[in-house]
């Protein structure tokens, strides 16, 4: 009898897993497809199950995959004009977002005796303005963005990484009575290719938690997703930062000998400013800044 109530006590259990888990995939997916819905009316359905509003346009489906023995989900959406010329814009309360070029993502398993599952993701010249307003202090960032990430891992943990992206002209207009300025923010991440186990990766976490020394797991694969993804971008965030606070001095010497009537002013007041430039702080400046700072907070 005991072992009758047991074996009902697991089957009770497992359904109520399997419940709970087909409801978050659905959830997801519902989250998914609201997503792929171009905003505006009307919405118009093709034959192929893209729904269009004008320039926008947005699909999401579910493929079995036959000779693989598994499924992928494929998820397209171009942001743009509607019917009637209006830009794509997503009020967001104290701000909001102007969206206008393509994105693809398709993930997917497959089965054929070593399950793999990959992920790739592809932004295509994805231009974007973001805007926030309060009156007093207003900022705007503008730029296009293009992506290439491609995730693949097996049922051991093993992954693949490639990452690459870049931000170009991209810039940041701040207006107000706090601050003005305008300044450049392009950076470009990549190609970087990562390989490594998420089950060591998550293990050397726990115990890094725990303050055990995990240098030994470390040495297994040396430096992690996070980290070199961080590190490249800290790389051309400096490199941007650098060169343009050196142009400046430069350009603010140049003036400056021109109207004094010097032909090298290699030194003013005792300041050497070839020895000496001043750094002045870029907007990419603080984004590093914040990223070293949520990083701290990840490790500990």
């Amino acid at each position: 009898m005991r072992k009758l109530s047991a074996s009902a006590a697991v089957a009770a259990s497992g359904l109520l897993v399997s419940s709970a888990s087909a409801g978050v995939f659905q959830d997801v997916f519902r989250a998914i497809d609201l997503l792929s819905t171009p905003s505006g009316a009307p919405v118009l359905l093709t034959g192929d199950g893209t729904r269009v509003n004008g320039a926008r346009a947005g699909r999401v489906r579910i493929l079995p995959d036959e000779l693989g023995n598994g499924y992928s989900l494929e998820f397209d959406r171009t942001f743009g004009q509607d019917s009637q010329g209006r830009p794509e814009t997503f009020d967001l309360g104290p701000v909001d977002l102007t969206l206008a070029g393509d994105t693809q993502l398709t993930a997917g398993y497959t089965d054929r005796g070593f399950l793999i599952g990959n992920v790739d993701l592809a932004v295509n010249a994805l231009n974007y303005n973001f805007r926030a307003r309060s009156g007093a202090q207003n900022t705007t960032i503008t730029g296009r963005l293009d992506v290439t990430n491609n995730l693949e891992i097996n049922q051991f943990g093993f992954y693949n990484l490639n990452v690459n992206a870049t931000n170009s002209g991209s810039t940041v207009t701040v207006d107000g009575v706090i601050q003005e300025g305008f300044s450049d923010s392009d950076f470009a991440i990549g190609p970087i290719n990562i390989q490594g186990n998420i089950f060591i990766d998550g293990l050397a976490a726990l115990l890094a938690g725990l303050g055990v020394d995990t240098s030994g797991l470390a040495d297994l694969f040396p430096r992690s997703p996070i980290d070199q993804i961080t590190a490249a971008i800290e790389q051309q965030l400096l490199k941007d930062d650098v060169a343009t606070s050196l142009s400046r001095v430069e350009g603010f010497a140049t003036a400056t000998s021109s109207d004094l009537g010097l032909d090298d002013l290699g030194v003013v007041a005792g300041l050497d400013l070839a020895a000496n430039p001043t750094i002045v702080p870029e907007p990419s400046g603080l984004l590093l800044l914040a990223g070293g700072a949520m990083l701290l907070i990840r490790r500990r």
